[in-house]
């Protein structure tokens, strides 16, 4: 997985100088996406749900508490859909939200060997 920049809930654009941030994340294993985080960002809190976690108004008021004027919300790209719908338009416009888009990256090398692979095996399969 690789991160891209960071992209405005209202705006899809990426912001300029996020620092500090409270994340939010509704994954299996969300610590490789922690150690990103704290790697890019001064982490101040992480909230944690299960994967596939249905988040609720209740929710977001919580996580809101916790965003200071210096502080923004961070959640993957995955988590920014089902936080979206939740927001009020006067919220998404004014609040500092973000989220982290995501991409598969192949380990270097292993790109060709995969699609070797699947060539290899695609027919066998029909």
């Amino acid at each position: 997985m690789s991160y891209s920049s960071p992209r405005s809930f209202s705006t899809h654009e990426p912001p300029t100088g996020l620092s500090d941030v409270v994340l939010v994340s509704g994954l299996a294993n969300a610590d490789p996406l922690e150690q990103y985080v704290r790697q890019t960002f001064r982490l101040g809190r992480h909230y944690r749900f299960a994967d596939h976690y249905a988040y609720t108004r209740t929710d977001l008021e919580t996580i809101l508490v916790d965003l200071t004027p210096k502080t923004a919300l961070l959640t993957t790209e995955k988590d920014w859909v089902k936080l979206d719908v939740l927001l009020k338009p006067e919220e998404r416009a004014a609040l500092p939200l973000f989220y982290l888009p995501v991409a598969v990256q192949f380990l270097d090398g292993q790109e060709t060997d995969f699609i070797q692979f699947l060539d290899a095996n695609a027919l066998k399969n029909r």
